[in-house]
């Protein structure tokens, strides 16, 4: 299914069960190149700012609790659902249906692509270095870093994409007075941030908001880093300019 909306640049596919937003620029042009941004819960890919040289893809699982999840767990709240655990097989999708669809049918850098998502499509993003190297990129706002085991497995293991620029910005009340797993956020995420800048080129970014806080705002700022619009950032005594 392929449907555009001319007005907006908006494309709207579905590939596999996965739901797909493509959100071009506004003076987007068949003979230009362009730089793309894998974008999971892509709803938001709707809300966000969007830089004249980069196409936007929003990705919509049918079941977020299971696609961005590295392995099963029970769940956290009564009555909801269990997580699923099926990470590795929704990365399978994309990178090997979903990326090749971008890549034909728009103009993109193949060697300039980024990935990533907030609250567990960060998750999902950041346990995709540990696997697989097709982004030169990996973004996670608010990752869900509390996730059990995420954070032990992040400093247990090796990541795969060493080549890949990370971005991940945090907020120090995430979890507050949540009263389960939700509470050790804040630690969970210092503990990701900090081996991910010991082995790898990563930026940490932490604020003083909680999970849900302006999350278009957040998104943006990171994003706004990522790209290279605020120019350099400094990290841990390295100044590192941000491009995709």
């Amino acid at each position: 299914m392929n449907k555009r909306s001319e007005l907006n640049m908006i494309e709207y596919i579905e590939i596999s069960g996965i739901k797909i937003i493509v959100r071009l620029p506004d003076n987007y042009l068949c003979g230009r190149k362009y730089k793309v941004i894998f974008i999971n819960d892509g709803e938001i890919v709707n809300n966000i700012e969007q830089p004249d040289n980069q196409i936007y893809v929003g990705l919509i699982p049918k079941n977020r609790l299971a696609a961005y999840t590295p392995w099963p767990y029970k769940a956290i709240r009564e009555g909801a659902e269990d997580f699923g655990g099926e990470c590795r097989e929704y990365h399978n999708q994309l990178v090997g249906e979903i990326v090749p669809y971008i890549r034909k049918h728009y103009n993109v850098y193949a060697e300039s692509m980024a990935y990533g998502g907030y609250s567990l499509g960060g998750l999902a993003a950041i346990y995709s270095l540990y696997f697989d190297e097709t982004f030169s990129a990996i973004f996670s706002v608010c990752g869900s870093f509390w996730y059990p085991g995420f954070a032990d497995y992040v400093v247990n293991n090796n990541v795969k994409n060493r080549n890949a620029a990370v971005y991940l910005l945090n907020g120090e009340q995430e979890g507050v007075n949540h009263g389960n797993l939700l509470e050790q956020a804040p630690v969970k995420a210092h503990m990701v941030h900090e081996h991910l800048m010991s082995v790898m080129n990563a930026v940490s970014i932490f604020d003083e908001y909680g999970h849900h806080e302006n999350k278009s705002e957040r998104i943006n700022r990171l994003l706004s880093v990522l790209t290279g619009m605020e120019g350099s950032y400094e990290n841990g005594g390295k100044k590192f300019i941000m491009q995709v």
